[in-house]
């Protein structure tokens, strides 16, 4: 899960679910809001070694069931970082196929589609 920290949202992400972004009941969603969604809580201890997600991270992850089953439990507690991301207009040019970038703390980068042909996808390179 990534989150721009001037947005009332967090994007979700698993290779697993076929880079897809996810959202609510199954479809894909560019960004889920979490200000107005209660503290959830599993209702079952994480299993050992794993974390139960907190913050707006955890809100997303607690509301949505299918949120859960798809990402599973935290591995490491949210980290904050600061990174550059540009603006939409010159990801790859702003075409058809523009994939907005947000940079990770690993150096990696996570790059989701918007339009056409790339909307609701993602990759991390």
């Amino acid at each position: 899960m990534v989150r721009n920290a001037g947005a009332n949202c967090v994007y979700a992400y698993s290779e697993q679910t076929r880079n897809i972004i996810l959202g609510p009941n199954g479809s894909y969603h560019y960004c889920i809001e979490f200000d107005a969604l209660p503290e959830t809580p599993a209702g079952s201890p994480p299993p050992e070694g794993f974390i139960e997600p907190a913050g707006p991270f955890g809100r997303v992850w607690g509301f949505y069931p299918d949120m859960r089953e798809a990402l599973g439990w935290a591995t490491a507690p949210e980290q904050t970082y600061t990174g550059q991301m540009p603006p939409i207009e010159s990801s790859f040019g702003g075409g058809p196929f523009s994939m907005p970038q947000a940079p990770l703390p690993d150096g990696r980068v996570l790059y989701c589609g918007m339009r056409a042909a790339t909307a609701g996808t993602c990759s991390i390179r």
